[in-house]
């Protein structure tokens, strides 16, 4: 994603710099989207053009942080024997 900020002229430098890359990188279109839709180390390559681009045209160093978080499990609302989920107690007043 590009920075807030950049001109009409600035967007269109990096998108053709970056659809350049990919034509190199990638030989025919089917190639690129099977890479991109089934390995995802593919889209590491796909982040070094873009960062290339953005070094090339604008001078900047690009970093990647990866984030990952953990979402602990949620127990599941009780059922009865009839399968239904139990309703909730209304609040009290």
């Amino acid at each position: 994603m590009l920075p807030a900020g950049l001109d009409h002229e600035q967007q269109k430098a990096f998108y053709n710099c970056f659809a350049a890359k990919v034509n190199a990188t990638y030989a025919t279109m089917d190639q690129f989207f099977n890479a991109i839709l089934a390995d995802t180390s593919d889209m590491s390559q796909i982040r070094r053009l873009e960062s290339q681009c953005a070094n090339d045209l604008f001078s900047w160093v690009v970093t990647e942080v990866d984030v990952i978080e953990t979402v602990p499990a949620t127990p599941a609302a009780p059922k009865t024997t009839a399968g239904q989920q139990t309703p909730a107690a209304p609040a009290k007043k």
